[in-house]
């Protein structure tokens, strides 16, 4: 899997896949025209969307319906430096009650490769 990120102009980025695109901006405060999401939101909508698609999975698979499911991720940063994400907070809102399923469906859910390479701490290199 390969993401391409090319600068437009001021703080407008465009991300490409081989088939998809979507504006990555800053907010008006931040210098930017506010056309699409900050990098911090689209990396916490990464996490959010893959949770809920594997909410769905696991309900599709399972015979629940999936009726009113939302996945609300959120988080703040902290100000010491490296500046990032402390802690990450994931609600699943499903009008099904899922009863006896509940612990089955979050260990599914936990399955969710976003959520897994985060708990992973995996190694980044950034490079010339």
């Amino acid at each position: 899997m390969k993401i391409k990120v090319e600068h437009i102009e001021g703080t407008k980025f465009i991300a490409k896949t081989n088939t998809h695109q979507f504006i990555i901006d800053q907010p008006k405060d931040k210098g930017g025209t506010d056309l699409g999401m900050n990098p911090l939101e689209v990396f916490l909508s990464s996490l959010g969307s893959c949770v809920a698609f594997y909410c769905a999975k696991y309900c599709k698979d399972t015979g629940i319906d999936v009726l009113g499911l939302t996945v609300e991720v959120e988080s703040e940063l902290i100000s010491e430096r490296p500046i990032r994400f402390k802690d990450i907070s994931v609600k699943i809102k499903i009008d099904k009650d899922l009863k006896d399923k509940k612990e089955a469906f979050l260990k599914f859910v936990r399955n969710c490769p976003v959520h897994n390479t985060l708990a992973g701490q995996p190694t980044i290199r950034i490079d010339l």
